[in-house]
């Protein structure tokens, strides 16, 4: 989940929508979790993205996907420490040593959600509804099922056991 703040909040809510369309989830809602933070400055003539780096320029008119490249090649290789791994949500990977695995969707759905709730976990409903917004019968086995695979996956090819706790509704990643 990336933060975006910008000057102009009509544009921002068009940008979050079309974000989210792509199923790239970015939010302005300061109170809500999240792992990077960036911000646009939009005029007459351009829109400012303000990057870690260096500032890049979008001169208007810019087409979505160019904006979407920009901000995607930005987190791209940003990472997050789970204990031994190295997290790229962005990329949807892990990585160990110089061992990487790449995630698929629901998988990077899942680690983005126990990363941002480490403290009090994630609620189970809650992250069914996020990889499958349309299911009208929830079956959080099928949840369960994916939870099991993530974790065999990381077991397999990175040898290392990921921890993930199942109580009471929510899920809970340990991290050593």
């Amino acid at each position: 989940m990336i933060l975006i703040l910008c000057n102009d909040n009509f544009y921002l809510n068009q940008i979050i929508n079309l974000f989210n369309q792509k199923k790239f989830y970015v939010t302005n809602d300061k109170t809500t979790k999240y792992i990077f933070k960036l911000n646009l400055y939009l005029d007459k003539n351009q829109i400012k993205i303000n990057s870690p780096n260096n500032p890049i320029f979008l001169n208007l008119p810019f087409s979505f996907e160019q904006l979407f490249s920009e901000i995607k090649n930005l987190y791209m290789d940003e990472f997050v420490n789970l204990g031994k791994l190295k997290y790229r949500p962005i990329k949807q990977s892990l990585s160990l040593n110089n061992n990487l695995i790449n995630l698929n969707f629901i998988h990077n759905v899942i680690m983005i959600n126990l990363m941002l709730n480490l403290d009090i976990g994630v609620d189970k409903i809650f992250l069914y509804g996020l990889i499958w917004p349309n299911d009208k019968d929830i079956q959080i086995n099928k949840l369960d099922t994916h939870i099991t695979n993530l974790k065999n996956k990381i077991k397999n090819e990175l040898k290392i056991n990921l921890k993930i706790i199942s109580n009471a509704g929510f899920l809970k990643l340990c991290i050593d």
